[in-house]
């Protein structure tokens, strides 16, 4: 079990006056394998070395869930130390995927020096270092290689941020070189790289993309990916406006080949990649929500983890859509009202809902009569949904 070690800014300045705008070194300096720091929101100028420690350090995003604790809980790591090690965030000692990072917006990093380059502004995994790294927004950082995060060596998990505005010679948004990793809904917008990459490039390591956005990149070759070497499978992916190209280098024609559908019927390419307007909410500021209209909605692989809301199939991007598929009322049930509002919908023309996927319960994705039987029969508990909404 995880012990709390509960940093709340006030209680700083009494407990560890030494430490005020130095929170987040708490974690290398006073605690043990297995506890967890939170962390109140602020501004932090910091370079955090977590030193092999197993803990979890946390915004309080980790308990409340708004992503507006994200965007409030920043550590600025423009002021470092030792300026040959400035990235924001360094995992270079071994931690594993019990060490983690999760909740906070992490700006100002310029890299941290491995020989012959400066990786990782945002974020740099090194030292066959494995730790998972969720629920974070990192914009504004720069270095030669991976602006926002660079891994060069272990097996990481990378999941649920939004890497912003980032800029590097290659992989802008980040790099993967000397690595096995797994990289997943996350969003690229905005990063910069002045040779390869914008978004993404790869090296010589092994690469599971899914589920991610990649739009408003650029490079001089490939804005969103760039496969210098490696293996990679991209797939349940969008692009969109990317700067001289989604793709290169991958030497694969049929990345961005547009010949099939996916779940949604959208055109798609054979790995179920989209090729679309994301439709967030406001990423000017940094909120990358989907609105209800957004294709990216059910677009992706698997379901989705915060079952039953989040539809039939998991979104592209940082953040799930919470809607339920049959409760046309957003009431939380599935039950005889939302049975009359398909009804309303299919005979009187009443007002479709948004997401539309809410009333298409039977997964086809045409609102017809068939949607009105399954929902009955399901409601009556005659049968099993096709579209994993929960009874009543």
């Amino acid at each position: 079990m995880f012990r709390f070690v509960m940093l709340i800014a006030s209680a700083v300045v009494i407990l560890f006056t030494s430490l005020v705008g130095k929170v987040i070194q708490v974690p290398s300096q006073f605690t043990s394998n297995g506890d967890m720091v939170l962390v109140a929101p602020g501004l932090y100028y910091e370079n955090l070395n977590f030193r092999g420690k197993k803990i979890v350090v946390a915004s309080r995003y980790l308990t409340d869930r708004n992503i507006s604790t994200v965007r409030s809980t920043v550590i600025d790591g423009s002021r470092p130390t030792y300026p040959d090690s400035a990235s924001v965030v360094l995992f270079a000692s071994g931690e594993d995927t019990s060490t983690v990072l999760i909740g906070f917006t992490l700006t100002k990093g310029i890299g941290t020096l491995v020989p012959g380059s400066f990786l990782g502004g945002g974020i740099l995994v090194t030292g066959e270092s494995s730790p998972t790294i969720k629920y974070n927004i990192i914009r504004k950082n720069s270095a030669i290689t991976g602006g926002g995060i660079a891994v060069y060596g272990g097996s990481p998990t990378i999941a649920h941020n939004a890497l912003v505005a980032n800029a590097a010679g290659n992989g802008g948004g980040m790099s993967l070189d000397r690595c096995r990793v797994t990289v997943t809904h996350n969003v690229f917008y905005q990063n910069i790289a002045d040779t390869n990459g914008g978004a993404l490039i790869i090296g010589t390591a092994a690469v599971e993309i899914y589920n991610n956005a990649v739009t408003d990149n650029g490079a001089k070759a490939g804005g969103g990916i760039y496969c210098n070497n490696g293996f990679w499978e991209i797939k349940h992916c969008d692009f969109f406006h990317n700067q001289n190209g989604n793709f290169a280098g991958c030497g694969d024609a049929s990345l961005g080949d547009k010949r099939t559908q996916n779940f949604n019927m959208d055109s798609a390419d054979v790995y179920m990649n989209i090729y679309l307007d994301a439709g967030y909410v406001n990423p000017a500021a940094y909120d990358f929500s989907l609105t209800c209209q957004s294709r990216l909605i059910d677009a992706g692989a698997g379901i989705p983890e915060t079952h039953p809301l989040g539809g039939s199939h998991e979104d592209i991007g940082m953040i799930e859509y919470p809607f339920r598929v049959g409760d046309l009322t957003i009431d939380g049930r599935v039950n005889v009202a939302d049975v009359i509002g398909l009804i309303n919908i299919i005979f009187r023309s009443a007002q479709v809902p948004c997401p539309i996927y809410a009333a298409d319960t039977d997964c086809d994705r045409i609102i017809s009569i068939a949607d009105v039987i399954v929902i009955i029969n399901y409601w009556m508990g005659r049968s099993e949904s096709p579209c994993l909404f929960d009874l009543k």
